[in-house]
């Protein structure tokens, strides 16, 4: 939070909704997935931007329409959620079985 407060100038106009959103997925994406990398949270802030932008427009689900960006964002997402579950049940089944040993 403090990051995304250290960015903004003296005297600049700044949007609060983009400043929520911005703090409200960095929560989200430090807190669920366990990223901290500005890289990845900015990655995960694109695609959580398409598909809420998706999920407002006239699904068509057809290249170059916003509705089809944001179903390509969703899978993205869920995509990076099922990769990091796994990559945790390795991580505690190993330490699972050096516990037994």
């Amino acid at each position: 939070m403090l990051q995304t407060l250290s960015n903004f100038k003296d005297g600049e106009v700044v949007l609060l909704q983009d400043i929520c959103r911005k703090v409200a997925i960095h929560l989200m994406v430090n807190q669920l997935l366990g990223v901290s990398s500005q890289s990845e949270v900015n990655e995960m802030s694109q695609f959580f931007s398409d598909f809420v932008d998706g999920c407002l427009s006239v699904p068509i689900n057809l290249p170059g329409f916003t509705y089809h960006k944001a179903m390509k964002a969703r899978k993205e997402i869920i995509c990076k959620i099922n990769k990091t579950i796994e990559k945790r049940l390795q991580n505690k089944a190993a330490s699972d079985e050096s516990m037994l040993v």
